[in-house]
């Protein structure tokens, strides 16, 4: 039986711990060298030994088991978005705990943002199914599910194929929204992966679900989605403007999901056509809020850094003038 306050309250922990986990990771791989000048062992190697780095990984490791079990309570269309609350954190916690200003603009983004999530939360009641293995094996071999997923997966892997064959031509924007294709593959093997375990009787289902292939087939797709996805959005930070790649990151992965659960897995069916239309306006709102949250505050961070008059390197040797720093800002 699904609780919505239970999803609701873990949704907010897990995209809590992964937006902060997010701009570690941001900042961490900022500073490594560019993934294409080094050998896969010593990018490895360059992101383990990265302390920023590793601790927004490990953040963003273990929200996972947050999420997952916010999707045993509460159906994905309902835990999803409040992927927007996390990105109203980061912030928060940007302005008291790195010290960044944040500007009239985004307050009202927030305020936004804030907004569609209260109404979100109000009118979600109880509207979870019970979804059994059987259940979710029917739904995820339907014809629609397969056009789904097969989509995404082409959407994941084609365009970064081309970007790359290119030299990374758009890289920012093809692997920022590609990583979100990648993550919402993750996502709805997540609802598959839910169904075999439960929070009531975590242990015995848990063990149950290792011994059967199918379960070990989620497991494989869910982590391969989330990995692709990390490894995209590392690499688009290196190569873009965080202007971009984390709203077009928040846009994908708050839109595909909910409409991967209302489609494949018909979560709103029982939901009446007003509610289902307030609940769709609170999602629009928070995605656009979100969004454009991540967009000026990157915005502002680099104009910021932009405009510091001496940057800190480890060699010591001054930037190059404000002109040319701008004139190797990526358009």
């Amino acid at each position: 039986m699904g609780n919505p306050v239970f999803a609701i309250i873990l949704a907010l922990i897990a995209y809590t711990m992964l937006n902060i986990g997010i701009v570690l990771q941001k900042k961490g791989a900022s500073s490594l060298p560019q993934v294409e000048h080094q050998s896969i062992v010593d990018n490895i190697k360059n992101f383990l030994k990265n302390k920023v780095w590793l601790i927004g990984f490990t953040l963003t490791t273990v929200q996972v088991f947050f999420y997952l079990f916010a999707l045993d309570y509460g159906s994905i269309s309902l835990v999803t978005p409040f992927n927007g609350w996390g990105i109203v954190v980061l912030v928060i916690f940007s302005h008291f705990y790195l010290k960044e200003s944040i500007s009239r603009v985004e307050l009202v983004c927030i305020g936004v943002t804030v907004a569609g999530v209260i109404v979100l939360g109000i009118t979600s009641p109880e509207l979870k199914s019970e979804l059994d293995a059987v259940t979710i094996a029917s739904m995820l071999s339907a014809p629609v599910s397969i056009a789904i997923i097969l989509l995404l997966g082409a959407l994941t892997i084609i365009p970064v194929v081309l970007s790359w064959k290119r030299k990374f031509w758009h890289a920012d924007i093809i692997l920022s929204t590609c990583s979100g294709f990648a993550a919402s593959i993750g996502a709805i093997f997540s609802v598959a992966i839910m169904a075999h375990i439960s929070t009531s009787d975590m242990w015995p289902s848990f063990w149950t679900a290792l011994g059967t292939l199918v379960f070990w087939f989620y497991l494989i797709i869910y982590g391969a989605g989330t990995m692709v996805s990390m490894v995209y959005l590392q690499i688009a930070y290196q190569k873009g403007k965080a202007s971009l790649v984390a709203p077009l990151f928040t846009i994908v992965t708050l839109v595909l999901p909910v409409i991967a659960g209302i489609i494949m897995f018909g979560e709103w069916n029982l939901v009446s056509p007003d509610l289902a239309g307030i609940r769709a306006a609170s999602i629009i709102v928070i995605t656009a809020g979100a969004a454009s949250l991540s967009y000026f505050n990157s915005k502002h961070n680099q104009q910021k850094r932009l405009e510091t008059p001496k940057l800190e390197t480890k060699t010591g040797i001054p930037p190059p003038p404000l002109e040319t720093r701008t004139k190797l800002e990526k358009p």
